[in-house]
């Protein structure tokens, strides 16, 4: 609140007050205590010439104290005027005056002007009855004075400009008082040691006066000692003019009474107060105003202390020893509901509505209480609590606010006045006081707090701390944009339970915010930033808001008033972290649409920011001390997920992602394992152990790396290596993604090292395929479908047994019965080197490649070569394939897959009962036939026709052999020729 308040209304009542008693009681009997009576001088014809003196000089307004028949009386500096006196009638002891005049000078200035008052009539009352015949003031038989009464008008005025006009004063001994029921009218000052002026008006004067037993006074005054207390009754009007640091003040004060109480040092000023303050200031004229229904001031004995306190150090003499402690203010002195106490400052733009107002001075404090809300409005803001205390410092600083149970606050922001305000409630209260350790002012409010900014922000929290420099708070700023000047808000702390709602972030769970702005340069926005940014009343370019959750977040915030931005600088967030952001439209893999949020998950995340692109993100998971994982670090866009046991880190700047520690990734899949798009998709999952390193294009896996591809039907592929790179057809940019760029595809994949897989495949739900397989290297193009291997490598493959190598049997007589032929097939092939092309359904094989199949049990049971010298079944229909060059080519699809091969470059196959040796072998699966070739030379087929006979060689540069129907044709033979 403005000084105005305090040294203003302290000083308007106790000046009228403390000269009026002055002058009438004090001026009158005051320095007589040790004087005898006055002396009435005789009657004469001729008068002293001091006398006439007087009479010319000071009482010109009132000529019939020239006259030469005026009774008059003098004692030193005193002069006593009367035209007749009579006695009283009904009182001996009183004796009647008409007209009165009386001048005293003061002997401590005997250059100021004396005072004078003037009155129509009086009757003073003595102790004892003393007139005879004759009245006789000389002597001491009447005793002392007991009582004045005046009537009619009555003026007093004095030195300093001194002037009280009023009409039927009475005194009285006993009881000790001072009275007038008629209007009174006064004036005080400029002085030669103040610029204060005081001019009043009021109806009814009460002057309570001290009792002295002991008549400290002498024998001939009344016995009182001095004023106990004071009272104007009603219609109370105050002017007071002074001047402060060299400004001119005005204040008109409007009361229904006021009071004075000795003793306490407690004036009152009751019914319908008004106080008006006015100052010009620049231009124009300020007004401040305070309204209430009763006024209150304390004061205290002056001390070396407490003086230094005074408001006004210029009027500590018209307190005579007396500085101001206290002041209350209330709607009245019981403290109606229906009313309010009301303060308003224009040059500050404050308000204040309140049923109770303190401000205490030795603590420079200023208390607000209400039974429902305080209102303060500053500018464009408004604060309502049942109590507000604030303190100040010795300049007039806010030092200390403090509001008690429930409030809110609103704030329209005067820039746009069109916007909803900014609004915000509390339970519990708040506290602003000085932090030592930071020199700042920290903002506390201990309970739940809930803030909306319409457009930009809510919040809520448990608990909420702020540190605020108030300096800077209350700067005035040309510049009206808050941004392009130092911000007065240093830092941030909310706890418990603490929800978030802006256009770019969302906090929808955490236990602690903690956030740090500090002053500094950020880089220029580039032109895409500063579109984007000028877009944002456009919803359709606006990104959906970010949602966190997390027990922690702490962020360090840069504010450029040079750029008026603000930008990250740092953010940390640990325990639970979950931030996702949901697409404004499905995202791509390949020909695949991905719904869903952009998901960020981990026991703790730490964002530096650099400036434009130099942001680098890591992501923390955790683990227990045996080394099990608590909570991964995960990156998921719908069904895509990239997981970290550790750490993961993406630097956009370097635009790549680094994982630390084992890991892993799963990405939606299109196409099937044969490479046919899906009406549903499957995924595929990649583990690692040691690190995953992605630049944008090719991200690479090291360390027991482990993918899974499931398919349809149960179809699932595993491969596993110690190196698996997989690169996409274009580059991903982290620095400038572009929306319109076409979907990125998988382009190519290379494992290496150790490479391993297994493949299953169902029909329905029966298993009917088995593969597995090890490379050292293995690579395929997507784009192209070529693939290629390193060897040493080595397939095994389990499938319905669909070759059959024995002869079929016949009805022939004294033939055993055909055992049942197991279902699975295991096909066994080694080779050194491979590739192959899928879209072209071809794979080609090179350098010692060996094809051991035959018949088994079971999936995964095993056919070995020396089990085709054996008498069995499985024997019957195994057969073994040495070539150098193997081409296997899939010449159907559905129902079941059927295959070509052609092993060239000189061949080996041997059977339970065939052995074959050529230049080129092909196998037919679709017909179950083998066509074996020499190239300029013959190829060999050694066949027995029964079980037990003697092999016959067939030598042919062609041979077809069908061992399932015991057909063997050939030509170009150079041997036995034809067929059987």
């Amino acid at each position: 609140m403005s000084r105005w308040v305090i040294t203003t209304v302290a000083l308007l009542g106790l000046i009228g007050a403390y000269q009026l008693y002055k002058v009438t009681v004090v001026a009158q009997i005051g320095e007589a205590v040790t004087q005898a009576p006055p002396a009435v001088l005789p009657e004469s014809t001729s008068r002293p010439a001091i006398i006439t003196e007087v009479a010319s000089r000071h009482f010109a307004d009132a000529p019939w104290t020239q006259s030469q028949d005026v009774q008059v009386m003098q004692k030193e500096s005193l002069f006593f005027f009367t035209q007749k006196y009579d006695r009283h009638q009904a009182d001996r002891r009183s004796v009647q005056l008409t007209p009165i005049a009386l001048l005293w000078h003061d002997p401590k200035r005997p250059d100021a002007a004396p005072y004078r008052m003037i009155a129509q009539t009086g009757r003073i009352t003595f102790e004892n009855p003393f007139f005879g015949q004759a009245i006789s003031l000389a002597g001491d038989k009447a005793g002392r004075i007991l009582g004045i009464k005046l009537d009619g008008a009555v003026t007093i005025d004095g030195p300093d400009n001194l002037a009280i006009a009023g009409e039927n004063f009475i005194f009285t001994e006993d009881p000790a008082h001072l009275y007038s029921d008629g209007p009174v009218k006064f004036r005080y000052g400029p002085s030669e040691k103040s610029e204060l002026q005081l001019a009043g008006t009021a109806v009814g004067l009460d002057v309570s006066l001290i009792p002295d037993p002991t008549g400290s006074l002498g024998d001939t005054l009344p016995r009182v000692s001095g004023v106990a207390g004071m009272l104007l009754r009603r219609d109370v009007v105050l002017d007071l003019q002074y001047k402060q640091n060299q400004t001119p003040f005005h204040v008109h004060v409007v009361s229904g009474s006021l009071s004075y109480d000795t003793a306490r040092h407690v004036a009152e000023f009751a019914s319908q107060v008004e106080i008006t303050r006015t100052y010009p200031k620049e231009k124009s004229t300020l007004t401040d105003r305070l309204n209430c229904g009763w006024l209150g001031l304390e004061f205290d004995q002056a001390t070396s202390e407490n003086m230094d306190r005074q408001p006004q150090q210029q009027m500590k003499s018209l307190f005579e020893g007396l500085t101001f402690r206290k002041l209350r203010a209330t709607p009245s002195q019981n403290r109606s509901r229906n009313s309010r106490v009301k303060v308003f400052s224009e040059e500050n733009q404050l308000q204040i509505e309140s049923q109770d107002l303190i401000y205490d001075l030795p603590r420079r404090t200023i208390t607000l209480q209400d039974d429902e809300l305080v209102h303060v409005k500053r500018e464009s803001a408004n604060v309502y609590s049942p109590y507000i205390e604030i303190t100040h410092t010795e300049d007039q600083q806010l030092a200390r606010l403090e509001c008690r149970g429930n409030g809110q606050f609103d704030f329209q922001d005067p820039t746009s006045p069109e916007t909803a305000p900014t609004q915000g409630i509390w339970a519990g209260g708040l506290k602003l006081e000085p932090d030592p350790a930071t020199g700042l002012h920290r903002l506390w409010i201990p309970s739940k707090i809930r803030v909306l900014v319409p457009e930009v922000c809510g919040v809520e929290a448990g608990d909420l701390q702020a540190w605020i420099d108030l300096k800077r708070l209350f700067e005035k700023q040309a510049n009206t944009n808050f941004l392009n000047r130092p911000l007065p808000l240093h830092r941030v702390l909310a706890r418990g339970d603490i929800g978030l709602i802006s256009s770019q972030l969302e906090v929808h769970r955490a236990n602690l915010i903690d956030i740090l702005i500090q002053p500094g340069t950020l880089a220029p926005e580039t032109e895409r930033e500063r579109n984007r940014r000028g877009n944002r009343s456009d919803s359709s370019e606006k990104d959906p808001p970010w949602v966190m959750e997390g027990d922690q977040v702490k962020l360090v915030v840069i504010h450029d008033p040079l750029e008026g931005r603000i930008d990250l600088r740092r953010g940390i967030g640990e325990g639970n972290i979950n931030l996702s952001q949901q697409q404004k439209t499905a995202s791509s893999i390949g020909e695949m649409k991905v719904d869903g949020p952009l998901d960020f998950k981990g026991a703790a995340v730490d964002l530096v920011n650099e400036g434009n692109v130099q942001q680098t993100v890591t992501l923390f998971g955790s683990i227990n001390e045996r080394g099990e994982t608590i909570t991964p670090a995960t990156v998921q866009l719908g069904a895509a997920r990239i997981s970290a046991d550790r750490q993961m880190i993406l630097k956009r700047a370097d635009n790549c992602v680094e994982i630390l520690g084992p890991g892993s990734c799963r990405m939606p899949l299109s196409t099937d394992l044969e490479g046919r798009l899906l009406s549903t998709p499957s995924e595929v999952t990649v583990y690692w152990w040691e690190r995953m390193d992605f630049d944008g294009q090719t991200a690479s896996c090291f360390g027991q790396v482990k993918c899974t591809m499931n398919g349809t039907a149960g179809n699932t592929a595993v491969v596993e290596c110690e190196s698996l790179s997989a690169r996409l057809n274009q580059k991903i940019s982290f620095i400038d993604p572009q929306r319109d760029a076409p979907p990125p595809t998988l382009e190519r994949l290379l494992a290496k090292h150790q490479v391993r897989f297994q493949t299953l495949q169902y029909e329905g739900t029966r298993l009917s395929t088995v593969s597995q397989g090890s490379l050292s290297q293995f690579q395929f193009d997507y784009a192209t479908g070529d693939m290629g291997g390193a060897g040493p490598g080595e397939f095994n493959i389990w499938s319905a047994d669909t070759a059959r190598f024995a002869r079929t049997q016949g009805a022939e007589a004294n033939q055993p019965a055909v055992r049942n032929t197991p279902r699975w097939r295991h096909t066994r092939v080694r080779f050194d080197r491979m590739s192959g092309n899928q879209k072209q359904n071809l794979i080609e094989l090179f350098d010692r490649v060996e094809v051991l199949s035959g018949p088994v049990a079971e999936a995964f049971s095993t056919f070995k070569a020396d089990q085709l010298s054996e008498k069995t079944t499985e024997a019957e229909n195994g057969v073994l394939l040495k070539c150098p060059k193997l081409t296997i080519e899939q010449v159907r699809q559905d129902p079941t897959p059927m295959f070509k091969m052609i092993a060239s470059e000189g061949t080996e196959i041997e059977g339970r009962f065939f052995r074959a040796v050529a230049d080129i072998t092909e196998y037919d699966q679709m017909n179950d036939k083998l066509v074996m070739r020499g190239l300029g030379k013959d190829a060999h087929l050694w066949f027995q026709r029964q079980p037990g006979e003697p092999a016959s060689q067939t030598d042919a540069r062609m041979i077809t052999f069908i061992p399932s129907k015991n057909y063997v044709d050939f030509n170009r033979s150079s041997g036995v020729g034809g067929g059987f």
